[in-house]
């Protein structure tokens, strides 16, 4: 069974007990139950580290640009468009991480990566440590001093050995190449590039994605494809997360794949079917534009408002006098926020919605494609070097899909299936 036919089957659950007209109970226990047929209890999304982060978005209806465009300006060499108000869109509930994805959240990824990449070549060359199956025997902890590993995986520079990062790869899954956002190769590299920070910060370029000082500053030099990448990394971290913690599978494993866990999980649900309950959530992904732009409403908002940015008003300080966002204000204000580059994420007010920094520190790839050639991809929010006018909701960039930039990041999203109310978060 595929993802997509999973949780179409959660779907028709819910269909099946609109149309009958049942009447429903809610239990003492949490379940939902008319007496024949139950449904999951609600989705504590607190039980997981990989989604405590993630808020509900409740859906709503807004005036979404024309596809009409006018060139606006060019900053920094890249174009930006003032759109048009255009039709009105209603946008379905669904999940937002109340956060930019972190260095130290994206170091993850490539710190799996690296492993990987040792256990493979660890497998090929030492048959005593492999498998049956061909896999490394993941009980024997990696020697990174090995000489095998340390001529294959390392570079020696100034007689000190570093790991070659552009080895750092992640191959998607079946499932993403299937129905998920369109790649151009199964593999992609997942280093940043740290040569896209600009000469005027060059000191960044060594430390910006290691230095515990920038941990919980927003991940930058990420194209397109590797924030899908991320996007289903993360799924396979919380899938076997969830599973672990069901006792569905023993261990943690660098070769688990999303195929094998949801079949892992399918299995267990055949076993007992009566009795067990789905578990496994949509996967991880960018969010649309749409929904970015509907995550921007503050609640006070309707759809006949103009509302300009992540929060109520046209101001861009609190009544206190502090920014509410981190962008330049070199020819504009004569008082300035307190960082040069990105600031950690929610150092900010958020919107009143939980979530921060939609608007500046760093502008966010999201999954549309924008205009004849899909190959390039739309930004949204404007970043810590951008203009105020490029924070509004209604301004797009547009990159290519393979462009990294210091000033553009992420942040991940996620389907609500059934009703939003059954979704517990902190």
């Amino acid at each position: 069974m595929s993802m997509k036919l999973f949780l179409s089957s959660i779907s028709a659950i819910l269909v099946v007990l609109f149309l009958s007209g049942c009447v429903i109970n809610q239990s003492t226990t949490g379940w939902v139950d008319d007496g024949k047929t139950r449904i999951p209890k609600p989705v504590d999304l607190t039980k997981y580290a990989y989604t405590r982060d993630l808020k509900v978005i409740q859906g709503n209806t807004f005036n979404f640009p024309s596809e009409e465009d006018s060139l606006r300006d060019y900053i920094n060499g890249i174009k930006w468009y003032h759109t048009a108000r255009g039709a009105r869109y209603t946008m379905a509930s669904f999940l937002l991480a109340d956060h930019e994805v972190t260095n130290k959240e994206y170091r993850q990824f490539m710190i799996w990566a690296k492993n990987k990449a040792a256990a493979d070549l660890l497998a090929k060359t030492y048959p005593e440590k492999r498998l049956p199956n061909g896999n490394y025997n993941e009980d024997i902890l990696i020697d990174w001093n090995d000489p095998v590993i340390q001529s294959e995986l390392f570079i020696k520079r100034n007689n000190e050995s570093f790991f070659n990062n552009s080895l750092l790869s992640y191959t998607t899954g079946k499932i993403t190449r299937k129905f998920g956002a369109a790649q151009l190769d199964s593999t992609i590299k997942i280093y940043p590039d740290t040569t896209c920070i600009e000469e005027g910060l060059y000191p960044y370029r060594r430390i910006y994605w290691y230095n515990e000082k920038y941990n919980n500053h927003p991940v930058v030099g990420i194209n397109w494809h590797q924030a899908n990448a991320y996007c289903e990394w993360l799924t396979l971290r919380l899938y076997e997360e969830m599973l672990l913690q069901n006792n569905i599978i023993s261990s943690e494993s660098l070769y688990n794949t999303l195929d094998a866990l949801i079949e892992a999980h399918e299995n267990w649900l055949k076993a007992d079917s009566i009795n067990r309950e789905f578990l496994l959530l949509p996967s991880f992904r960018l969010p649309s534009e749409g929904e970015w732009i509907i995550a921007t409403k503050t609640k006070n908002y309707t759809s006949g408002t103009d509302q300009f940015f992540a929060w109520d008003g046209f101001q861009l300080k609190s009544k206190k006098g502090q920014y509410l966002a981190n962008f330049s204000q070199d020819y504009y204000f004569s008082s300035k926020d307190d960082y040069e580059f990105t600031a950690p994420v929610k150092s900010f007010p958020n919107a009143g919605l939980e979530v921060y920094d939609l608007c500046g520190n760093v502008a966010e790839w999201v999954l549309d494609g924008y205009g004849k050639d899909k190959s390039f991809k739309v930004v949204k929010g404007g970043s810590w070097a951008d203009s105020f006018e490029s924070l509004m909701s209604h301004k797009l960039e547009t990159m290519h899909s393979n462009q990294s930039s210091s000033r553009v990041g992420f942040r991940v999203a996620m389907e609500v299936v059934g009703s939003p109310s059954w979704y517990i978060t902190k």
